[in-house]
């Protein structure tokens, strides 16, 4: 079967940029710019934006310099291009596809490829793959030979809509032409974990169990205080019940929640009678003499969720009410465009689906008992 994987086109923010002085034309190996500074041989240039009809990815001169105003390319452009059209420097110019289709347990380079600068992304076809196939990639540099940290993995059946790089495209296609000129991805991504966080603290005051995890982890002979990133890579915000099993035999006693300002005098403390307290970071349990290396705790909490930072990452949210994060996104790029009737648009569509996502879980998960704080002091 034919597997078509979607590459975003390497960021290109922060790197220096000119724009031509003159028209340059099909079959010209010199261009005229506004300023050389930065400029020199063997450097890879970008003409125009990604993703515009005329954009294209030429090369530097190996040996002649650019001088006054002048830039001379190691072969002819093969677009028009007007004057004022932005020219970049890029990283890179390549991408390199690698593949892993069980039972293979490792990722193999099937390919090399231009970048596509003329289109929103660079699309690749893979007539060998098959649904369980899975993609990685890199950008290369060809002059250079250098190339860039792997991609997060890429599925044959492509990310979810809801997975951050469909909501990032999501919000660049519904802003509009030169949304991606405007704003990187950085900055999108950032947009969206605002609403992603918006969203979470509603939830997380619902107290219900919509974040709710266990976790079994050792205990240590005579240990009584573990810090939460010792037990699980979450993110610990409350803890619902603890339980004790001593000797490793599956049998679990409940552990009672207490104050440190109420703590007993733990000496007095019997196995059959287990408390536990909170701290910041950690959580203190007794009585821990009679703990052995074999002992286990079973822990029940509320997390919350990290940012989105991956391609692959999907939110946390009622799957819904993922893409109404694009909201929250258009929001605060049409603020950052002065457009700002049109983000107010944006903010109350973000307001409405947060308010019937919040109306839909208190009818899936009605609250429930009350869940163990850390003390109020800390936050």
């Amino acid at each position: 079967m034919k597997n078509i994987i979607f590459i975003r086109h390497p960021d290109k923010e922060g790197n220096q940029n000119t724009f031509l002085d003159a028209p340059a034309y099909v079959g010209d190996t010199t261009i005229t710019v506004r300023n050389i500074a930065g400029f020199s041989t063997n450097q890879i240039l970008l003409i125009g934006e990604y993703g515009t009809e005329i954009a294209e990815i030429v090369k530097t001169h190996p040996t002649t310099p650019p001088s006054g105003n002048t830039i001379t390319l190691a072969s002819a452009l093969k677009q028009n291009h007007s004057t004022h059209s932005i020219v970049w420097i890029l990283d890179w110019d390549k991408i390199r596809i690698y593949r892993k289709t069980p039972p293979e347990t490792s990722f193999t380079l099937i390919d090399e490829i231009d970048i596509t600068p003329d289109q929103p992304h660079t699309a690749y076809s893979d007539n060998n793959g098959t649904l369980e196939s899975e993609y990685k990639f890199e950008y290369k540099n060809l002059i250079t030979n250098q190339a860039s940290l792997l991609s997060d993995v890429i599925p044959a059946t492509g990310f979810p809509l809801e997975a951050l790089w469909g909501l990032v495209e999501k919000a660049y296609t519904l802003f509009g032409r030169q949304a991606e000129k405007k704003f990187t991805k950085d900055w999108v991504v950032e947009w969206i974990n605002e609403g992603y966080r918006i969203c979470i603290s509603k939830i997380i005051q619902l107290d219900n169990e919509f974040y709710l995890d266990e976790v079994i982890f050792n205990l240590q002979a005579n240990k009584n205080e573990y810090l939460f990133k010792e037990i699980t890579n979450k993110n610990v915000r409350r803890v619902k019940t603890l339980e004790i099993d001593y000797d490793n035999n599956g049998n679990f006693i409940p552990a009672e929640f207490i104050t440190i300002n109420t703590a007993p005098e733990f000496k007095s403390l019997s196995r059959d009678n287990p408390v536990f307290y909170l701290k910041q970071n950690s959580i203190v349990i007794e009585p821990s003499k009679f703990f052995t290396d074999n002992s286990k705790a079973r822990m029940r909490y509320i997390y919350i969720p990290s940012d989105l930072s991956s391609d692959a990452h999907i939110p946390e949210l009622p799957k819904e009410y993922a893409l109404n994060l694009v909201n929250w996104a258009l929001y605060r790029m049409h603020q950052a465009d002065g457009k700002h009737d049109i983000g107010i648009h944006f903010r109350d569509l973000f307001t409405d689906g947060l308010t019937a996502m919040i109306s839909d879980l208190q009818k899936r998960h009605p609250s429930l008992a009350r869940t163990f704080r850390f003390p109020a002091d800390l936050y």
